[in-house]
């Protein structure tokens, strides 16, 4: 098992199940320390009350990730790395750079490509170009923290001697306090003073924090000075970053400032292939748009969904078809995706089987009509956020007869392959509409 690949998938979803800033606070930090037969030890830095803290809040939803991306139903404990000032001072902050995340592997689109290309610029020639600070900026999940480790990677690929600090500011303030009770916190600025190129990733969580950010404009300065790369990520644009110094917003406006927006339908498709090839994951073009068409812009979202096919292919040794794709993703629970109403789907099955909607509805006794009406529930649960109770009543029938419906659908799907086709065919015109 390669454990860097296991723990980055694990992390990828592990960051669409929960809150981004609890994640960026307690999961992300997260080391693999080691494996063994039933257990998975995993290090934190933040001491052992944060190792409480996920023992007590984060311990199951940890643990149930691992299971599905390894079919083994592992004990997961949590450690304290008790690192100190000497183990940042060896450079330990360059060590968390993901390999994964280079220029190579970013999928640029109109969405994305002046920051890909500024980024590049300030990677060939840190510190030379006149976008210092580079200053990057959009929602979550459009993949900012890609590009900003693309440039520490890019950066020493060409220099492996090249001193490359990338920190969250989240670890940035944990860090600060950590050498405020050592009592060594000028160590702990020239620790960032002495960098090549400092890589501050969610710039936003510095927000309210006075002390932390006294020191980060002081380290600011002093690297800009210097002539050394500074390239920061935020969800905003600086202006409208509530909460920090006046002095800090300017600083952060005198260089170039670009924004990262959310991906079209072709480039959301050109970043799944990339993620399905990395993966080994042999995905059809149909599952492909699917989850472009369904998914949100969120990037690590979408990548999370191909996880999921590629755990449940793994476990279940069998190919993912456009049907199962549906069966496993369930779209229609996720916030921000077009609304599909159970009156929409009558319509398209009664179109596509050539029937009516009120023959559907009513229950005719006519044989011809009775897979119509249970693909049209089977299709209502699956697509809808209705209840149960609430399709029945459209139906006009109790919910045990749409439990039914669907458990029938359901049975034929795996037996029959022109249900399976039937499914497809609607569901794709429902998404397509």
């Amino acid at each position: 098992m390669d454990i860097q690949s296991f723990w980055n998938n694990c992390l990828i979803e592990i960051s669409s199940l929960i809150p981004v800033e609890s994640y960026k606070t307690w999961i992300e930090p997260l080391r693999v320390k080691q494996i063994n037969n039933n257990e998975i030890i995993l290090l934190t830095p933040k001491g052992e009350i944060h190792s409480q803290f996920l023992e007590d809040k984060f311990r199951q939803v940890i643990s149930d990730t691992i299971a599905r991306h390894t079919g083994i139903d592992y004990v997961v404990k949590f450690e304290s790395d008790t690192y100190i000032s000497d183990s940042l001072k060896n450079n330990r902050l360059k060590s968390v750079l993901n390999k994964d995340y280079n220029f190579e592997s970013y999928i640029v689109g109109k969405n994305n490509e002046f920051a890909h290309s500024a980024a590049f610029a300030v990677a060939g020639t840190p510190g030379a170009t006149k976008f210092n600070p580079l200053f990057i900026y959009g929602k979550s999940g459009l993949g900012k923290t890609h590009l900003l480790q693309a440039i520490g990677n890019h950066v020493l690929n060409n220099n492996p001697d090249a001193s490359v600090v990338y920190t969250s500011s989240v670890q940035f303030v944990d860090e600060y306090i950590k050498f405020i009770e050592l009592k060594k916190t000028d160590e702990f600025s020239l620790l960032y003073k002495n960098c090549d190129i400092l890589l501050m990733d969610d710039i936003q969580f510095l927000s309210g924090k006075q002390g932390t950010q006294e020191v980060f404009f002081h380290i600011f300065n002093d690297l800009f000075l210097a002539k050394k790369q500074i390239v920061i990520t935020s969800d905003k644009i600086p202006k409208e970053l509530d909460g920090l110094e006046d002095r800090l917003v300017s600083r952060f406006q005198s260089g170039l400032t670009v924004d990262i927006q959310a991906p079209n339908f072709e480039t959301k498709v050109a970043i799944l292939h990339k993620k399905a090839t990395k993966n080994q994951l042999n995905i059809s073009e149909d599952v492909i748009e699917y989850i472009a068409r369904n998914a949100s812009s969120n990037i690590r979202e979408m990548e999370g969904y191909l996880i999921k096919i590629l755990a449940y292919s793994s476990m279940y040794n069998v190919d993912i078809d456009y049907t199962k794709a549906i069966e496993i993703l369930s779209f229609k629970n996720d916030s921000g995706l077009k609304k599909v109403y159970v009156e929409e789907v009558v319509d398209k099955v009664a179109q596509y089987y050539k029937t009516t909607k009120e023959k559907i509805i009513k229950g005719s006794r006519e044989k011809e009509n009775v897979i119509p009406r249970q693909m049209a529930m089977y299709l209502s649960k699956k697509m809808t956020n209705s209840t149960l109770k609430n399709i029945g009543k459209i139906f006009m029938k109790d919910h045990s007869t749409v439990i039914h419906g669907c458990q029938t659908i359901e049975k034929l799907i795996e037996k029959d392959q022109t249900i399976s086709n039937d499914v497809f065919n609607i569901t794709k015109s429902i998404i397509d509409q």
